[in-house]
Parts: structure tokens; sequence; C-alpha cells
């Protein structure tokens, strides 16, 4: 063999001495650090062999929405996991899962725990922070800031309080329909709640006492929609949330309320 011959022979041995090296410290690299910091796609992790589990800055459970398609990689003998995004109704199922399975599970430990069902509820301390602008915390840092309008010598500044009182009425109801619905295993496709109301102002500047301070009537309008679910379920679940809202409960006890049902 000449010179050449040996030559070449030697380069070959160096590139490909190189090569698996520069494989081994990445695959380590890619397992101290993540994938993503070595030049590996964004979408890419490997998993745990029996346990589900995949890597990236740490081990970690991964996400249920989440569809996998398994690769062998032959460098390291381990399963390449590409993870592809769920559709938009399989998000949506699996967070109605969540919510089933979580309401059960508080309902199971109430049937077998009633004293634990009565609570305080969380208070909540108002201040003013400067004329009619006031602010209202919770105990685990929650703030509502409320002013009035400047008609009446407010700054304007945030919602007055009657309008925080109906925005908590529509969200409390959309709440407990998108519960009723999780838990019944109905996919919505719209809800929308809106309500208004109607006050007559001398009552609460004290101009005339046979007035009612706050609003004479409410009107709730919910406009809802699921495929493939008759409009009779549909109100069903309306009616179930109207009679366990524990913010819409109290208010129709003491006030006329009218709902107003749109099947979408």
């Amino acid at each position: 063999m000449n010179t050449n011959s040996y030559r070449l022979a030697g380069w070959s041995a160096l590139i490909v001495a190189l090569v698996t090296v520069f494989t081994i410290v990445t695959f380590a690299i890619g397992i101290t650090v993540g994938w993503e910091k070595v030049g590996l796609p964004n979408d890419l992790a490997v998993s745990g062999k029996s346990i589900g589990l995949q890597r990236r800055s740490g081990w970690q459970f991964p996400v249920k929405s989440d569809l996998t398609s398994n690769i062998v990689d032959p460098l390291c003998n381990c399963t390449m996991v590409r993870k592809i995004q769920a559709t938009k109704g399989e998000n949506a199922m699996s967070v109605q899962s969540q919510i089933r399975e979580s309401m059960q599970g508080v309902i199971e430990y109430y049937a077998m725990n009633p004293d634990k069902a009565l609570s305080h509820d969380k208070e909540a301390i108002a201040v003013v922070e400067e004329g009619l602008r006031v602010r209202a915390t919770g105990p685990d840092g929650q703030t509502l800031i409320c002013d009035m309008p400047k008609g009446l010598g407010g700054g304007a500044t945030a919602p007055s309080p009657g309008w925080t009182m109906r925005a908590a009425l529509a969200n409390c109801e959309a709440v407990m329909i998108a519960l009723r619905a999780a838990q019944l295993g109905i996919e919505l496709t719209t809800l929308e709640v809106r309500v208004d109301s109607v006050s007559d102002d001398r009552g609460m500047l004290g101009m005339d006492d046979s007035k009612p301070a706050g609003p004479l009537n409410m009107k709730v309008s919910i406009r809802i929609g699921a495929e493939g679910v008759v409009s009779e379920k549909l109100h069903e679940i309306v009616e179930w949330a109207e009679k366990h809202s524990p913010v819409g409960e109290p208010l129709t006890r003491v006030m006329p309320t009218e709902y107003v049902v749109e099947i979408a």
C-alpha cells in the first residue's frame, strides 16, 4: 500500500472518530440541559421507557392534550417523541374531563365528610383610596377597585359597585353552566351571558324611601349552543345553573329576575 493510501485511511479513521465523539458529547449535553438547547427541534423530547416521562430541562409528566408519535433513534437506543398539537376539540375534552373529575372528587369528599361542607367564605375588606375610589382586598391577594361616575362626584377610574355586581352574576352564571355541561360530558360551542337591570336612582340618593336603592329588576340573557345536543337538554343545564349559582340564587330570592335563553 502506498503512502497516499495510508494517509487516506488515516484521515478516514480520524473523521469517523470525531463524528463518534461529537455524537456522544451531543447526547450527553442533551441529557443534562435538554434537547432544545443543543440544536434539536423544539418539538422533540426523550421519553422514559415505561413511565411516559419527557425530557427537556428536567423530567416532567407530558401534557395530557399532546399526542405523540415514537421515532426510534439507533444512536442511543432510545425513543424520540415528536409532540403533535392536539386539536381544539381534544383540548376542550381534556379540560372537560378535568372539571368533571375535580367536581366528582369534591362531591364524594363532602358526601363522606358533610361537616366539612360548611365553611366561612373569604372576607373582602374595602378601604377608600381617594374620593369615592375604593379598593377591596382578599386574604389571598385578591383586589377589586371601584369608583363612581363623575356625575356623582367620583373619578370614573373604575367600574361602579353596581356594575361589578352585574358582572359577578354574569360570570357566576357562565361558570355554573360550563361546570354543569362538563359534568354531563357536553362540549359547549357557544356560551354568552348578559346581565342588565333597571334602577331608580332616587332610592340610592335617599330622595324617596319608597324606592329601593338597588335594581328594581334584573334580566339574565343566555346564549348557548352545543353540536348534537337537543335544546331541551341545554335548557335543563341553564335551569340547573340558576338553582345552584352562589351569586344568582340569593339575588333572585330578593329581586325579580327574568331569565331568557337563546339556543345558538
